[in-house]
């Protein structure tokens, strides 16, 4: 597995003459922009989850310890039936392994929240940047609309052009300022999100600062071989096995030191090992599925980043030459400027999908490329 720079750039994903740079306050200064680690730096520093998997883990742990010190205690003891001997087994041989095994769980799903708690704050990061360039360009979409209305007016007083014509273009223009006031409060509720997870007060105006990142191409020289790894090493795979493995301990413990020919309790879990065998093969499956599923995505999200690019390039190529025929005179301002507005469009579709292509392949890489995952 590795990842190849196959494309000669960088995302940036903001240029200053086009979408201004998103400013958010910080508690100590409110001119102060949040910067992505330390957005993600609050996140994991104010997370209750957290802080109650540290509470978790201290009680685990000395759980774990008194099943150790209740295992030494058991062995030799006395016993007088066949229920005290087995549950002297289950003390001297079990427990201490179930008792790990629920230490062990709590570690990794702490380490695994600290990862998503990551994802998600990235994500949010990232998705309140596209709102907010979604904001500039319909804010540039509303002057042109109000620019074309002033121009048809001129034209009616002029006798160039029907009265009835300005009607459809005021509605026109209505309506995108809907469309600015709810993208507007989309971004209000992305902003009371991304306060709610880093700390700050819920109606605090918070402004991000403009992210660039470095685009590569993510691939995975064997896609089978990776299917493998996380079918053996998947912790949620892991964990079937492991109980497979404790439910083998007990039923063994009900053979071996049993008075009698066969206890109702090894049936029971000779069907507990049947369904666990079952789950295994089907976690199997699913994983496989949700890796295959998930790597197309990224293919097919980095497609859509190539045919992005060239529509934007198509696009500057075409603002170029606008610029040339209005400095000739051939054209005026209003046809100018429709066609740099769809070159913003272009730019902020172009980087909106380098965008999905990165928090795709972050996802990808939390899911299945980490150590533990």
């Amino acid at each position: 597995m590795k990842k190849l720079l196959s494309l000669p750039f960088i995302i940036i994903f903001m240029i200053a003459s086009v979408f201004p740079t998103i400013a958010i306050a910080s508690d100590t200064d409110p001119d102060s922009e949040l910067e992505l680690q330390q957005a993600i730096g609050l996140a994991l520093e104010n997370s209750t989850s957290l802080k109650l998997y540290d509470e978790k883990i201290v009680i685990a742990e000395r759980n774990y310890n008194k099943a150790l010190s209740d295992s030494k205690n058991a062995v030799g003891k006395n016993w007088e039936s066949s229920e005290e001997r087995i549950a002297l087994k289950k003390t001297e041989i079990l427990v201490p392994l179930q008792k790990l095994n629920e230490l062990d769980e709590l570690k990794w799903q702490k380490q695994n929240e600290e990862r998503n708690i990551k994802l998600n704050v990235m994500t949010k990061f990232f998705r309140l940047q596209q709102k907010e360039n979604q904001i500039e360009l319909q804010k540039k979409n509303i002057e042109q609309a109000i620019s074309e209305l002033e121009m048809q007016k001129v034209k009616v007083k002029n006798g160039l052009a029907a009265e009835s014509t300005l009607l459809s273009m005021e509605i026109s223009v209505d309506n995108a300022q809907t469309a600015l006031s709810k993208l507007e409060n989309e971004r209000s509720a992305m902003i009371m999100e991304l306060n709610a997870m880093i700390g700050y007060e819920l109606d605090k105006n918070t402004q991000i600062s403009k992210q660039e990142i470095p685009f590569e191409v993510f691939e995975i020289d064997d896609i089978s071989e990776l299917i493998m790894e996380n079918c053996s090493n998947g912790y949620s795979i892991r964990q079937l096995e492991t109980k497979r493995m404790l439910t083998e301990k007990e039923r063994d413990i009900y053979r071996n030191y049993s008075f009698n020919v066969r206890p109702d309790e090894i049936d029971d879990l000779e069907v507990t090992l049947h369904k666990l065998e079952y789950d295994i093969r089907d976690a199997k499956i699913s994983m496989e599925r949700s890796i295959r599923a998930d790597y197309n995505n990224i293919l097919n999200s980095l497609d859509t980043v190539r045919i992005n690019k060239l529509s934007y390039e198509k696009a500057v190529m075409q603002k170029e030459i606008s610029d040339k025929r209005f400095t000739l005179g051939m054209i005026n301002k209003i046809d100018m400027d429709k066609v740099s507005l769809a070159c913003d469009q272009a730019l902020m579709t172009y980087n909106n999908s380098l965008i999905d292509y990165y928090l795709a392949v972050e996802s990808f890489n939390f899911h299945y490329m980490a150590n533990d995952r």
